[in-house]
């Protein structure tokens, strides 16, 4: 159903995409003429709003809701330890914001005129589609130094991600949402700098002429997705169910977080595959996987 939705979307604005245009043209006049996009903080902003709602969405789900975790039983009840999630969260959104503030103030940043245009409906997805592309491609070799570097000489670098690997009460614990804001300032300042970058490339222009509309849009998915691969849950809507053959999501990220050794992709899967990173034991083995 959702798949064939977004098949119908795209359909439909290959046929006629006035509608999809002039409405992306409403919403990003309402945006441009607001007081809040000229704030050199706005990004960030609406990065630390989205991880907050999509958490709380999530938090609220594991309150009321009866489903299952990945690992098949029900999720635990909330505890201090997961309250702990909230203040680790607050801890995450103050530094990163405080830090993109100094970061702006000693460069002497200054926000650029807004586009006077609004993006096609067509550059929104295609922009958005491929700085989340390119922002897993890009934190893979990443992430895969923090567990795999030799230990010898890069315990150092290693350690930084481990903060984001020792909160649970056995390793074979589902995740929670709440475990995405569980790391060490530097590891998830890489995160974010690796985020900056790609915001800054679009495949229809030049360095730096990403749309405005898009990067926030980026932005929300963006947080969204790291929410989704670390709720240890398995909904008909999350990315690994509705394109199986493109994104490991949940399930993979899950037993990256068991195990350590592979998985290193945040939403997708194919440099996980074309290398190796799997679980080959079918003892081991999760079906979604």
């Amino acid at each position: 159903g959702l798949r064939a939705s977004h098949v119908v979307v795209l359909l439909a604005y290959f046929c006629c995409p006035q509608p999809f245009d002039a409405a992306v043209d409403a919403a990003y006049l309402h945006l441009r003429t607001s007081s809040f996009s000229q704030w050199n903080m706005s990004e960030a902003l609406v990065a630390s709003a989205s991880f907050g709602v999509f958490g709380a969405l999530y938090g609220v789900v594991r309150k009321f809701s009866s489903a299952h975790k990945l690992n098949g039983k029900p999720a635990p009840p909330l505890d201090p330890l997961d309250t702990e999630d909230i203040w680790w969260y607050v801890a995450n959104m103050v530094a990163y914001n405080a830090s993109i503030l100094v970061w702006h103030g000693v460069v002497g940043i200054q926000k650029p005129p807004l586009p006077e245009e609004a993006p096609s409906f067509g550059k929104l997805l295609g922009e958005v589609a491929f700085g989340i592309l390119l922002y897993d491609v890009v934190i893979w070799p990443l992430h895969w130094s923090f567990h795999h570097l030799p230990s010898k000489y890069f315990s150092w670098w290693r350690h930084l991600h481990l903060s984001h690997h020792n909160h649970y009460r056995s390793p074979s614990d589902s995740l929670m949402a709440g475990l995405v804001f569980r790391q060490h300032y530097l590891d998830a300042a890489v995160q974010v700098m690796v985020n900056i970058l790609v915001q800054q490339v679009t495949p229809f222009g030049g360095w730096r002429e990403k749309h405005f509309l898009s990067r926030l849009v980026h932005n929300v998915v963006v947080t969204y997705l790291l929410i989704e691969v670390h709720c240890g849950y398995d909904f008909p809507f999350h990315m690994h169910r509705l394109y199986p053959a493109i994104f490991g999501g949940a399930p993979r990220h899950e037993r990256h977080h068991q195990t350590g050794h592979n998985y290193f992709h945040q939403f997708f899967r194919f440099f996980d595959d074309a290398f190796g990173y799997v679980e080959t034991s079918p003892a081991k083995a999760m079906k979604a996987l």
